[in-house]
C-alpha cells in the first residue's frame, strides 16, 4: 500500500475508535441515568409498602381486593409480599393490551449484608415470564425476618430508549466516520504535497536534469530538512559528475596529445635517421674513395645527428617537466641573463636586429639555466618565423611581485585562430612542416613548460602595426616550483 492509502487508514482506525469509544461511553451513561430513574422510583414504592406494612396488622397482606392503598406505586409496578407460611399476594399493575407479563422472580434471595437497622436489599433485572416480554428491575427488601418485599417494573422504555440511541449512533457515527475519511484523504494530499515535489525532482533528476533542485517551502519541517539534505547530496553529485567528465574530457584530450605527440616526434625523428641512413649508404657505395664526397658526407651526417641531438634533447626536457619535479630556486638577476641571451641572438642571428631595453634591474628567485632557456627559445623562435631584416626588441620590465619578458617582432604576425595553438607541441603554422623554416614546432612549448614549472604564464599578441608579441610573466618570489632538472 502506498503512503497516502496507510494514513488514510490509520485516520479511519483512528476515528473508528474514537467513535466507538464514545458511543459506548454515551450509552453507558445514558443506561446508567435510566436505570437510576427506575431504581429510584422503586425505592420510593417500597418505602410506601414499608410505612403500610408496619402501620397495620403484621398479618395484613395487601391483596388485590384492596389496590388504593397502594395508588402511590406507579403504573405498571408489580409488588408481591411473601410472609411467614408461604403466603403470596401479587398485586400485578403491567398490562400490553390483552396481555399480562409478570417478572420471573426468583424463589429466594441471597441478601448481601447490611448495617444495623437497615432492611437488606437487592436489585436485579430479570425477564419475563411470557414469551416476548419485557426485562424488569427487581428490587427484593426483607423489611422483617420472615417477610421479603419484591417491587418490579418493566423496562420496555428504557430498552425502546436504548435502542433508538443506537440506532443514531450508529446512523451519526457513519456519516462522521465518512467525513473523517474525506476530510484526511485531503489533508494527507495536503501534508504529503510537498513528498511529491520531492518524488518528482527524483524522476526528473533520475531522467538526466542533474541541476534540478527541491524547493524548500518550510526548513523547519521534516520532509524541508529532508529537501535540504537531498539537495546538498545532489550538489555533490553534480559536483562529481562535473569532475568525472571534466577527468574523462581532460584523459581525452590527453591520450589524444599524447598520440600526437608520439607521431610528430616520429615525424620529426624520422627525416634526419633518413639521411643518415642515406649517407650511410653513399658511403658503402664508394664515396669514401672520393675526398670530396667523403667531406660532403660527414658533414651531412653531422648536421643530421646535432639536429636529431636538439631535437632529443627538447623532448627529454618536455618530458621531465611533465613530471613535475621540485627545481632548486636561487637568487638571480634577470637583466643579466637576458643581455647574456642578446648577445647570443646576435652572435647567431645578425640577420635579426635586436634592441634590448631594462629600466632596472629585476631581482628574483629560480632556476637561472631554465630561465637562459625561456629567452633563447623566444629569440630562437623569432628567428625560425620572421625573414632576415625583421627588428627584434626584447624588454624586461620590474612590476611589484612579478617580472616580466616581452619580445616583440615585427614581422607576418600570427593569426587571432592560432595564438592559442602555438604553445602547443610540434604546432607548426606552416602546413609543409618544412625544416628549413618553421624549426620543430618545440620551441613556445618549451618556452610555456618552463614558465609554468616557475609559476608563471605565457600569451601572444598583436603587434601594433604587423607582427606578433610573445609576454612571459613570472612571480618574483614562488615557493611551490616544480621543473624537471
Amino acid at each position: 500500500m502506498t503512503l497516502r492509502v496507510r494514513l488514510l487508514l490509520a485516520t479511519a482506525m483512528v476515528s473508528l475508535i474514537a467513535l466507538l469509544g464514545a458511543d459506548i461511553a454515551a450509552y453507558s451513561l445514558l443506561r446508567n441515568h435510566l436505570y437510576g430513574q427506575v431504581d429510584q422510583r422503586l425505592m420510593d414504592a417500597t418505602a410506601a409498602v414499608f410505612h403500610e406494612h408496619r402501620q397495620v396488622n403484621p398479618a395484613f397482606l395487601p391483596g388485590p381486593e384492596s389496590p388504593e392503598d397502594l395508588a402511590h406505586a406507579a403504573p405498571g409496578t408489580y409488588i408481591r409480599i411473601s410472609g411467614a407460611g408461604d403466603i403470596t399476594s401479587v398485586i400485578p399493575f403491567y398490562d400490553v393490551g390483552s396481555k399480562h407479563y409478570t417478572p420471573n422472580i426468583p424463589k429466594a434471595f441471597s441478601f448481601p449484608s447490611h448495617e444495623k437497622n437497615a432492611s437488606p436489599s437487592l436489585f436485579l433485572t430479570v425477564s419475563s415470564k411470557e414469551r416476548g416480554g419485557p426485562e424488569f428491575r427487581v428490587l427484593a427488601t426483607q423489611p422483617d425476618p420472615i417477610s421479603t418485599l419484591v417491587v418490579a417494573q418493566p423496562l420496555d422504555g428504557v430498552t425502546t430508549t436504548l435502542n433508538h440511541l443506537i440506532i443514531i449512533e450508529l446512523l451519526a457515527g457513519l456519516i462522521a466516520l465518512i467525513a473523517a475519511m474525506a476530510l484526511g484523504w485531503w489533508l494527507v494530499r495536503l501534508g504529503l504535497r510537498p513528498l511529491t515535489e520531492v518524488e518528482e525532482s527524483a524522476e526528473a533528476i533520475d531522467a538526466g536534469e542533474l541541476d534540478r533542485r527541491i524547493e524548500v517551502a518550510n526548513p523547519r519541517s521534516e520532509v524541508g530538512r529532508l529537501a535540504i539534505v537531498l539537495n546538498s547530496m545532489l550538489s555533490r553529485i553534480e559536483s562529481a559528475f562535473s569532475a568525472r567528465d571534466k577527468t574523462e574530457s581532460e584523459l581525452r584530450a590527453s591520450e589524444s596529445r599524447l598520440r600526437r605527440f608520439v607521431g610528430d616526434a616520429s615525424h620529426e625523428l624520422r627525416t634526419p635517421l633518413a639521411a643518415v641512413s642515406a649517407y650511410a649508404e653513399l658511403f658503402s657505395r664508394g664515396a669514401s674513395e672520393r675526398p670530396e664526397d667523403l667531406a660532403r658526407l660527414m658533414q651531412g651526417i653531422q648536421v643530421e645527428s646535432a639536429r636529431m641531438s636538439s631535437l632529443v634533447d627538447d623532448l627529454l626536457l618536455l618530458a621531465r617537466m611533465d613530471e613535475e619535479r621540485p627545481i632548486a630556486l636561487e637568487a638571480l638577476e634577470l637583466v643579466t641573463i637576458a643581455v647574456d641571451a642578446v648577445d647570443a641572438h646576435r652572435a647567431l642571428g645578425p640577420a635579426w636586429p635586436i634592441t634590448f631595453s631594462a629600466p632596472l634591474p629585476v631581482e628574483m628567485m629560480g632556476d637561472a639555466g631554465r630561465i637562459r632557456q625561456i629567452f633563447d627559445n623566444l629569440l630562437g623562435n623569432v628567428r625560425a618565423h620572421t625573414p632576415e631584416g625583421t627588428h627584434v626588441e626584447l624588454k624586461v620590465e620590474d612590476l611589484a611581485d612579478s617580472a616580466t619578458i616581452t619580445v616583440i617582432d615585427h614581422g607576418p604576425g600570427i593569426a587571432i585562430k592560432e595564438r592559442e595553438q602555438i604553445f602547443e607541441r610540434f604546432y607548426r603554422s606552416d602546413p609543409s612542416r618544412t625544416r628549413s623554416h618553421g624549426g620543430s614546432g618545440l620551441g613556445l612549448s618549451i618556452v610555456t613548460a618552463l614558465a609554468t614549472a616557475h609559476g608563471g604564464s605565457v600569451s601572444a599578441e598583436e603587434t601594433p602595426g604587423g607582427g606578433a608579441t610573445i609576454i612571459v610573466s613570472l612571480p618574483k618570489n614562488s615557493q611551490a616550483i616544480t621543473s624537471g632538472r
